[in-house]
This record gives C-alpha cells, structure tokens and sequence, in this order.
C-alpha cells in the first residue's frame, strides 16, 4: 500500500525525524510505513490526527472507478461520494 504521508509531511513542512519522534517511533518504522509497509490502523490514526488529516489522506487516491483496496486485508472496496 502506498501512502501520501511523505507528501503531506513535506506539504506541512515537517522532517520525517521529526514527525517520527513526534508520534513515539522509531525514523525507520516510520520510513517502513512511508514505502508501503504493514502498519496497524491505530498508527495510522495517530499519524492522520498529528498531520491534522483525516484518515483516507494518508491514502493514494484510487482509481478512477472509485475502487481501491483495504491496506489490510486486500479486499476492494468501492468508494461513493455522498450527496
């Protein structure tokens, strides 16, 4: 799964040591995550509420067939936009 976090931290203007200190973990998880590592939802959750984003942020934007899949279990899920 590839993860927009990079992109955020430089849009925020925020060092990836920085922000790996800043959420309790190590440079090299973080970076671990960044390429598209496995990670848990909750650490998601803490690195979208410390960027102060929501959470399908962190997420590339899917395809246009507004389809993409679950970073955990591969399942795809089809996105709708609310009216």
């Amino acid at each position: 799964m590839n993860y927009r976090i990079k992109e955020i931290l430089k849009e925020k203007n925020i060092s990836a040591s920085e922000f790996a200190e800043k959420i309790g973990v190590t440079r090299e998880t973080l970076s671990r995550i960044i390429n598209g590592g496995n990670t848990s939802s909750e650490t998601l959750s803490r690195i979208a509420d410390e960027l102060n984003v929501h959470i399908t942020s962190l997420f590339e934007q899917p395809a246009a067939s507004g389809e993409m899949k679950c970073p955990n279990c591969g399942v795809k899920l089809e996105l709708k936009q609310k009216e």
